[in-house]
């Protein structure tokens, strides 16, 4: 069984995906599989492929995508029909269960590195100890202000039906995450775990600007109408027992 799958939607950057994925050779400890949710519009999906040293597989009718199928090092490339990355994201998760059955599903962006040994196994141990719910490293860019990439229990994702809600804008995704977990009481940041986020840019502040921007129109939206729903949903499955477990 596979113990955590985590998904990578990513688009023209098959050079980000190859690093990547050196650094889940170098420091992945549990049974982790990475998946790149691409998508079929892109001028260089195939070279994601290439890139990777992964073979294509045929269209599966559950998930209307193309496998290349992970090999015994756990890297593959889904591709997809997705016209943004937050539906490659979600597409990619609901295919990773439906295909893989992990215990635990994840996101990191393509140009987020892990840095610590054994990261996915902390990860797995903390998402234990919360007996289900939600889990973030340190990224150097935010901290345990805002999750940047996450790891969730399989159950969670499946009540759920997405990791990004359907509309949310992905910049606004570590919004999401911190409020359902903090609400819900099951969110967890790993502290002394470092998976390194390259790209500087504060999500949490790229709109603060425009209070009108639809990124943030679209996630208020959310939030007033279904967010408090979703808590209940999620405490329902978790103990609801959140917290720093390392800093």
């Amino acid at each position: 069984m596979t113990d955590l799958a985590v998904v990578v939607p990513s688009r023209n950057r098959p050079d980000h995906a190859r690093d990547l994925a050196a650094e889940f050779a170098d420091t992945c400890a549990a049974k982790t599989v990475l998946v790149f949710a691409v998508d079929d519009s892109d001028p260089r999906a195939a070279d994601y492929g290439v890139a990777l040293d992964v073979e294509p597989a045929a269209a599966s009718e559950a998930t209307d995508a193309y496998w290349a199928e992970v090999a015994e090092r756990g890297v593959g490339v889904l591709r997809t029909a997705s016209s943004t990355p937050e539906e490659a994201l979600n597409r990619g998760v609901a295919a990773v269960l439906d295909g893989l059955g992990p215990w635990a599903v994840g996101y990191l962006g393509d140009d987020h590195r892990p840095r610590t040994p054994g990261w996915d196994r902390r990860f797995l141990d903390e998402l234990h100890a919360l007996d289900g719910g939600l889990v973030f490293a340190e990224d150097l860019v935010e901290g345990a202000a805002l999750p940047t990439q996450i790891a969730v229990t399989a159950d969670v994702a499946r009540e759920l039906g997405f990791l990004v809600p359907p509309g949310v804008c992905l910049p606004y995704a570590g919004t999401f995450w911190r409020d359902l977990g903090t609400a819900a009481g099951c969110l967890r940041y790993v502290g002394d775990v470092v998976v390194e986020r390259l790209t500087a840019a504060s999500h949490e502040h790229v709109d603060e600007a425009g209070r009108h921007d639809p990124s943030r129109v679209a996630y208020r939206a959310y939030a007033e109408g279904q967010l408090l729903a979703d808590v209940e949903r999620v405490r329902k499955l978790t103990r609801g027992v959140s917290g720093v477990a390392a800093q």
